[in-house]
């Protein structure tokens, strides 16, 4: 499974890199300060790289809050399971 896995992640990234040798097409990118002219492939990549590195810091942001908040509350019930009485059980009928 890993084989073919590692096989279709090389067919993608070779028709990614055949697709963005023939969009070459020079395209101009103003931004706040400026312009600076780069390829059109070289900027859907990065534009993708750029969102998919967001995504996946606000991904890890949310999963490490919600692992805290689990460890906080195990403690918690740990806390207080080992604080409850046992119940009394009455043999004397």
């Amino acid at each position: 499974m890993k084989f073919f896995n590692g096989f279709l992640l090389a067919i993608a990234l070779i028709i990614v890199l055949a697709l963005g040798f023939y969009n070459d097409e020079v395209v101009t990118l103003n931004y706040l300060f400026g312009s600076h002219q780069i390829t059109l492939s070289l900027l859907i990549g990065f534009s993708f790289a750029a969102g998919f590195i967001i995504c996946w810091l606000f991904c890890i942001t949310s999963l490490l809050k919600n692992k805290f908040e689990v460890r906080k509350l195990k403690k918690k019930i740990n806390k207080s399971i080992n604080t409850t009485e046992e119940p009394k059980i009455d043999n004397d009928k």
